[in-house]
């Protein structure tokens, strides 16, 4: 991804069409599973500009933007533990269900249904992709489906762990009675 170097704070979106896709060198994915799409805008939360891209009134098209440095923090912390429990090993739904558990010390408890919508979305963003059963896996179910992270769901997560690693150094700065830097 290539940064032009010009910043942009995004009105509100009615019935508007954004398709990173006319910019130079990029295209749309052309893989039925997994992702090969380039993209060339980012919309980057980390640069300080509010809650990101609003959307209203319906008819508003998006296309061929990577996000980052939005949403993984508050309400939607649960997405960035499904991608960290993906950032190791493939995994299946359940899977995905117990380590998210696990690695929020039980305060993340995800229902089946949304696990699947939001893995349904991290897939057409190309941020996951299914993937064979590895190896070491013991059961053999043929109904399990596996997941894994792609090179985009990877650069987004990194970034999304970086955000967050400053935030918290600037709490613990702030608790120690200095004043916290983010940058």
């Amino acid at each position: 991804m290539a940064d032009s170097g010009s910043l942009v704070r995004c009105p509100p979106c009615t019935g508007a069409t954004i398709d990173g896709y006319t910019q130079d060198g990029a295209a749309p994915n052309t893989l039925a599973t997994g992702c090969d799409a380039v993209v060339r805008v980012v919309l980057d939360g980390r640069l300080g500009f509010g809650d990101g891209l609003t959307l209203g009134g319906g008819n508003a098209t998006i296309r061929g933007l990577a996000i980052v440095g939005f949403g993984l923090s508050g309400g939607m912390l649960w997405l960035g533990l499904i991608m960290l429990a993906l950032a190791s090993r493939p995994l299946h739904g359940y899977g995905i269900i117990r380590d998210v558990e696990a690695r929020s010390g039980g305060e993340v408890l995800l229902q089946t249904g949304a696990l699947y919508r939001t893995l349904r979305r991290l897939l057409s963003d190309g941020f996951l992709e299914e993937c064979d059963r590895p190896a070491d896996e013991t059961v053999t179910d043929d109904r399990r489906r596996y997941y894994r992270l792609t090179r985009l769901g990877e650069q987004v997560l990194e970034a999304e762990v970086a955000r967050m690693s400053r935030l918290v150094r600037a709490a613990r700065l702030t608790s120690d009675g200095k004043r916290p830097r983010l940058a």
